[in-house]
């Protein structure tokens, strides 16, 4: 069985309120099992979320001057966010070093309609917040994959 048909199983079981049988034994063990096995993936991601967390909170504590609850308000702040909207964030600073690239290349050359255009073309086809979500969602699949043993 899956913990579906368990879940289904046993919920049937109490809503009528049947006497449990060997069925139901099996079914209750089943969905032991699986919360058996999701605890143990949970444990196993988690590793990579501490390694992430401590390494962005010494960022931050460095930042503050050594502000431990400043530093934690600040990772705990992002935590919070829907991931969409930390994708945009990403996105918005993207687009300001690319802007900032652009403003360093026009001081040392001179203007060009031609330039212009070609840089106005890549941001929208390159830089889109779809485009730099699709890449990031492929580069953290491949970090998981590379390092959730690690």
């Amino acid at each position: 069985m899956n913990v579906t048909k368990d879940i289904e199983r046993l919920r049937f079981t109490i809503t009528n309120q049947n006497k449990p049988n060997a069925n139901d034994a099996t079914a209750l063990n089943g969905i032991i099992d699986w919360v058996e096995r999701q605890r143990s993936e949970n444990v196993r991601n988690g590793h990579l979320f501490a390694k992430m967390f401590l390494s962005v909170y010494a960022g931050h504590l460095q930042k503050s001057n050594g502000n431990y609850q400043l530093s934690l308000e600040r990772c705990t702040e992002t935590l919070k966010m829907p991931l969409e909207e930390v994708y945009v964030l990403f996105h918005q600073a993207l687009n300001e070093i690319h802007r900032g690239n652009i403003l360093d290349f026009w001081k040392d050359n001179p203007y060009d309609k031609t330039l212009e255009a070609q840089a106005i073309k890549s941001l929208e086809d390159n830089w889109s917040l779809q485009a730099t979500t699709d890449r990031l969602n492929d580069l953290i699949a491949d970090m998981i994959n590379l390092y959730k043993d690690a």
